[in-house]
């Protein structure tokens, strides 16, 4: 599942900073970070966006995200 591939990228770009830092960089909340990471919510549209500009190279993964989360056969 692509979810959890954008999770594990997310992971791996935090390394050991605490998602407050990790949060602040992206432009985020750190409870936002945190439920992404945890798998209890999905990657919006707004945060996507932030993400992306700070990560372009995860885009193709959180767009392929979002089209799962849209198709219903996913």
């Amino acid at each position: 599942m692509n979810c959890n591939r954008v999770v594990a990228a997310l992971r791996e770009r935090r390394g050991n900073r605490s998602q407050q830092a990790f949060a602040e960089e992206i432009g985020a909340s750190q409870q936002a970070i945190s439920l992404i990471l945890s798998g209890e919510r999905g990657i919006g549209r707004d945060l996507g966006v932030l993400i992306i500009r700070r990560y372009p190279e995860l885009r193709d993964l959180i767009v392929d995200s979002w089209l799962a989360a849209e198709d219903p056969a996913a």
